[in-house]
């Protein structure tokens, strides 16, 4: 592409014969002519394309809407760019890759509970033989309601409940508040961020615990549909991202 170079002139009022004439000057050369009161607002200007001269005080104004004009289409363009580079570092994180990072989690959960059982098994506080007895029934007797309630009612279970409950709670709740993402999501390098693009905080963490807690009953009651409305939904969101207004994405890379 050619640039095409314009050429600035003004008219010296204080010549009063031969050519008044003064120039070629740069537009940036008359806007320091103009600050230092060489050119005054009644001072004629011509510059290559315009069809005569014209007062400066006529041209400033044009200049002033041309600067502005630019200003104008810089900051929408950064806006376009940095709108541009939110999308693409938010990138959507899908149905597999949360899955996949919901199972470390469960994992590790169910190394702490395993530690709190032992715990509580050399504490005296649980008895683990009725646990061991209830796994070791065939399929048909784990149907029976009250080999289930005899497991619940066993020395220490409510108690391992309990405090199995209290653990799941604090590890989603503070990760998410701290971390805004499960180890499982650190890992896999997602995070959860509010529908707004800003952190959890406090309350979101709480209130999306709770409603996670809530999609964790479709498995039973609706063969976890909560969980595979994420398969179809564009912005990959399960039930408790719908209630809560979260959304669970790529971490930003740092480079």
């Amino acid at each position: 592409t050619f640039r095409v170079i314009m050429n600035w002139y003004y008219i010296d009022e204080s010549i009063t014969s031969d050519d008044r004439r003064q120039g070629p000057f740069s537009k940036e050369d008359i806007l320091e002519l103009a600050e230092r009161k060489i050119i005054t607002e009644e001072t004629l200007i011509w510059h290559t394309g315009l069809a005569d001269w014209k007062l400066w005080k006529e041209l400033k104004v044009e200049i002033e809407k041309e600067q502005a004009n630019v200003i104008i289409q810089q900051t929408l363009e950064a806006l376009i760019q940095e709108k541009k580079l939110q999308v693409k570092q938010n990138q959507f994180a899908g149905f597999w890759i949360r899955a996949f990072a919901y199972s470390i989690d469960i994992c590790i959960l169910t190394i702490i509970a395993c530690i709190t059982m032992i715990l509580l098994h050399y504490s005296g506080l649980l008895d683990t033989a009725a646990i061991s007895a209830f796994f070791s029934l065939s399929p048909e007797e784990l149907q029976d309601n009250d080999k289930l309630l005899e497991l619940f009612q066993a020395r220490g279970m409510q108690l391992f409940l309990w405090l199995t409950s209290i653990t799941q709670f604090l590890y989603f709740f503070l990760c998410n508040w701290k971390f805004d993402a499960t180890p499982g999501k650190l890992l896999l390098k997602i995070k959860i961020i509010r529908a707004d693009g800003t952190r959890l905080g406090l309350t979101g963490s709480l209130l999306r615990f709770f409603c996670a807690s809530l999609s964790s009953f479709s498995f039973v009651y609706l063969y976890g549909l909560a969980y595979i409305v994420a398969l179809v939904d564009p912005e990959k969101r399960t039930f408790h991202d719908w209630v809560a207004k979260t959304r669970v994405v790529y971490k930003n890379s740092e480079k």
